[in-house]
């Protein structure tokens, strides 16, 4: 159950989508299995306004339709994010904050990317990132400030 409301508070955290419509669900009004996957929320939820309720239901929506499989890896990953320290947390908000801004075409670029990063050999990959790190500062600061998607 703990897991349920972290997953559902991190869609809230990510969402960027407002919801329009305007008219609160009472606590009855949801179905059995949406109660059960809100049962953290069950004392406030006729209290929330209705844009913060739509994004809950559309988390819970899109938590319905994982498999078993893409559950336990968003559960793996919630650990891994609840584990990083608050600056660096901030930190990753903001850079989606930035992700989300850039052009259709631009996050297509990087998805792409990171695919192609993703299937060099894990050996090549490291390879890269200790490369990376061993840059100084200042050459980092201009390739970041230089780059194309």
């Amino acid at each position: 159950m703990i897991n349920r409301l972290l997953f559902v508070l991190l869609l809230m955290s990510v969402s960027s989508a407002l919801i329009a419509d305007t008219t609160p669900l009472t606590w009855s009004e949801l179905s059995a299995g949406q109660q059960q996957l809100l049962k953290p929320f069950s004392d406030q939820w006729n209290s929330l306004p209705a844009p913060r309720q739509q994004k809950i239901l559309k988390g819970v929506e899109r938590w319905e339709k994982l498999t078993p499989q893409q559950r336990q890896q968003f559960k793996g990953r919630f650990e891994r994010w609840q584990q990083l320290p608050a600056d660096r947390r901030e930190k990753v908000r903001k850079q989606f904050q930035r992700y989300l801004a850039m052009t259709p075409q631009n996050r297509e670029n990087i998805r792409q990317r990171y695919q192609r990063f993703n299937q060099l050999p894990a050996a090549q990959r490291q390879q890269l990132r200790q490369r990376w790190n061993n840059l100084p500062p200042k050459v980092k600061r201009r390739i970041i400030e230089n780059r194309r998607y």
